[in-house]
């Protein structure tokens, strides 16, 4: 008498027949039921269906996150991480987000090699005024991706008059500052790139900056003193 197979969970696996011969599609992680029926005729009665538990078990991931950190280095934030047996793993994606909780992606480590044990650095030169949150996330080399934790900080910069307009801006913005309270001026993109640095002068109050070469997008404004430094956000549309 022919045997037939089904699967309670066709999410977990499926069950086919190929030239006579039944065997099974695993589809993702989970439990399933497989259940052989035989059917009767008119000479024996229908056999007892035989059910048997299959569980599938998630793939191995890439690598074994041994510890990650976040520290205040200054006005930067320095994120560590350590990892153990690395395989088939691509790299690392950071991401970072304020009290709104809206993750951007701010920069990408890949991997060293497929090492038994590896540390990796990644310092944020433009930190946000109050909390801060990273997202580490793991990149296998089919793409897959694995968050791995989110670390808090916070800084504290100091208030200053510090002001630009227009924000957001379609090409120029004009700066407002404290005459002798900085020596120089940053334009950095979201990743941390620096775009323009400029030096300023003791008597120097205000400064026009251009963003028209520049893609649509978030960039940083940095003011750096020898006492503190200051960064706001300008929005070029």
């Amino acid at each position: 008498m022919l045997v037939s197979y089904t699967s309670n969970n066709t999410a977990v696996a499926t069950v086919y027949e190929d030239n006579g011969v039944w065997k099974v599609k695993v589809k993702a992680a989970g439990e399933v039921e497989i259940t052989a029926k035989q059917a009767g005729n008119g000479n024996y009665d229908a056999a007892t269906d035989v059910a048997q538990t299959l569980v599938v078990i998630d793939a191995v991931l890439p690598v074994e996150l041994i510890s990650y950190t976040a520290k205040v280095e200054g006005n930067y934030a320095k994120l560590q991480w350590q990892t153990t047996n690395e395989r088939n793993n691509k790299g690392y994606i950071i991401y970072r987000s304020g009290e709104d909780k809206k993750f951007v992606q701010m920069g990408e480590v890949p991997a060293a090699s497929n090492l038994q044990s590896a540390t990796y650095n990644y310092i944020d030169k433009q930190p946000l005024n109050g909390n801060n949150y990273y997202k580490l996330v793991q990149v296998d080399l089919n793409a897959k991706t694995t968050e791995l934790g989110v670390k808090p900080l916070a800084f504290n910069f100091q208030t200053s008059n510090f002001s630009f307009y227009p924000n957001p801006t379609k090409d120029k913005v004009t700066l407002s500052f404290d005459a002798a309270k900085y020596t120089k001026l940053a334009l950095s993109s979201i990743d941390g790139k620096v775009l323009q640095a400029i030096h300023l002068s003791p008597q120097q109050n205000k400064l026009e900056i251009d963003l028209s070469a520049y893609p649509i997008g978030t960039y940083f404004i940095r003011l750096t003193g020898a006492k503190e430094s200051v960064v706001k956000k300008v929005v070029k549309q």
